[in-house]
């Protein structure tokens, strides 16, 4: 889980735009968690990271800084099977296999307006 760690630690140092954990393999916090979407945000000029959890009827909310954004997003990868990463140089998804093995996949993204042709 050291890879883990350290591609995370990357991931909320750079432009992160957002992440999303899905497939939950068991109740994360003492409840039925269905997914969890993170997002950069500043509150009073700092950089944080809020984490929305989502149940089948409610959603709650945190707001962490770097350093425990990191923890909870390495903790929450124990709970679900996988994380998609979006930044603004690539797109990366996170698997976990049920015996704990990590592997991620990356793929750089296209600027915005570049891949697209007109129909001349």
């Amino acid at each position: 889980m050291e890879e883990l760690r350290v591609f995370f630690e990357n991931i909320f140092q750079i432009d992160l735009i957002h992440v999303v954990f899905s497939g939950a393999r068991r109740a994360v916090d003492g409840q039925d968690i269905v997914k969890i979407k993170v997002r950069p945000v500043e509150l009073k000029g700092e950089p944080y990271f809020q984490f929305e959890s989502f149940t089948k009827t409610q959603a709650f909310h945190a707001n962490l800084d770097a350093e425990r954004a990191v923890e909870r997003a390495c903790l929450l990868m124990q709970n679900f099977k996988q994380a998609q990463v979006v930044t603004g140089q690539e797109e990366c998804v996170v698997l976990v296999s049920k015996k704990g093995k990590a592997s991620i996949r990356k793929k750089r993204r296209e600027a915005a307006g570049q891949g697209t042709t007109s129909g001349q």
